[in-house]
C-alpha cells in the first residue's frame, strides 16, 4: 500500500505508517483502540470494507501481542 502504487491516498499511508511507530514502539492498547475507533466510525459511515480491512488488522495485531 502507498501513494506511489496508487493503492491509497498519502493521509491513509502515512497514518498506516503511525500506526506501524506506534505498535512497534508497545503502545499497543492505545492503537488498538483508535482502531476500534475508526473501524466503528467507517461502519457508521457504511463504509464496510474500509471496516472489515481494520478489524482484520485488530484481529492480526492481538494475535502478535499475545
Amino acid at each position: 500500500m502507498g501513494p506511489c502504487e496508487n493503492k491509497g491516498s498519502y493521509e491513509e499511508y502515512r497514518k498506516l505508517i503511525e500506526n506501524v511507530c506506534l505498535f512497534l514502539a508497545g503502545k499497543n492498547n492505545y492503537l488498538i483502540e483508535e482502531l476500534k475507533q475508526q473501524m466503528n466510525k467507517y461502519a457508521e459511515e457504511e463504509n464496510f470494507e474500509a471496516a472489515a480491512r481494520i478489524r482484520d488488522q485488530l484481529k492480526a495485531m492481538e494475535s502478535v501481542v499475545q
